[in-house]
């Protein structure tokens, strides 16, 4: 439990700090079938047809899409799908472009509703609600809500997969984080990644808030990054010492109060 709330926590913080304000937009209906899903759960689960609708929010877009688990899984691949990610489809059926980030599931609930989903029987359907949000960039948020008839799922493998374990390598050249496991009970170890996370992240905000463009080339990397982390947060084995516990609260403030002065 302690596990899902610090990784429920970083990342609501890390989020919350690219929000702004959505312009008035509104809400948007598409239609889709045969939406394309790519990655080893092909097989096993498909989106089902209909009419979906876009959201826009505080920075944000999201989208409820309903799967149906259409084989049987057995778990030898991993114990869930590691990754997914939505990406917005034009009205010929190319992706919206330079968007920054894809959609991925919004919370912890709508990726444990698709690990439920592959335990099921054959013929289950669960709601997964995806978000997109990028560093106040409104116009791609309304470049998104315009352009969007239709979605494909991208990158949706297993856990423990060649193509989802080597993903990221490292979070900068100096700090390598390769040696960690999604099991790792290395606490001290993780939290260092954090920290080096988190003072690379502050540098980047600074550079925006001067009004350094380049910034925005670099956001998308840090919140992959930060997605990455997140999940060996939830994953690492065992509780926090007191001691660490404390350091991990002492770096969520620290990554507050820099946003704060931004």
């Amino acid at each position: 439990m302690m596990n899902k709330i610090l990784r429920l926590s970083f990342v609501l913080l890390t989020i919350c700090l690219m929000m702004t304000a959505c312009g008035g937009l509104k809400e948007k209906t598409i239609t889709v079938s045969d939406v394309s899903i790519s990655g080893e759960a092909d097989n096993y689960i498909k989106v089902v047809d209909g009419d979906y609708i876009l959201k826009p929010g505080d920075g944000t877009v999201t989208i409820a899409v309903k799967f149906e688990l259409i084989k049987q899984y057995n778990g030898s691949k991993g114990d869930h799908i590691g990754d997914m990610n939505l990406v917005p489809l034009d009205n010929s059926g190319v992706a919206i472009p330079d968007i920054g980030l894809n959609f991925s599931p919004a919370t912890m609930g709508d990726w444990d509703k698709i690990k439920s989903l592959l335990k099921s029987e054959v013929g289950k359907t669960v709601i997964v609600s995806f978000e997109w949000n990028y560093f106040r960039k409104k116009d791609i948020q309304a470049k998104i809500m315009k352009g969007t008839s239709n979605f494909e799922i991208v990158r949706a493998d297993f856990t423990g997969t060649k193509s989802n374990s080597s993903s990221y390598a490292s979070y900068d050249d100096d700090t390598n984080d390769s040696s960690i496991s999604s099991n790792d009970d290395d606490w001290d170890a993780i939290l260092k990644s954090y920290e080096a996370f988190i003072d690379k992240y502050i540098s980047l905000m600074k550079k925006a808030s001067n009004g350094d463009m380049s910034a925005l080339e670099e956001y998308p990397e840090y919140m992959e990054k930060a997605m990455v982390l997140a999940d060996k947060l939830g994953n690492a084995g065992g509780d926090l010492s007191s001691a660490q516990a404390a350091k991990f609260v002492k770096l969520q403030t620290k990554l507050a109060n820099a946003a704060a002065n931004m």
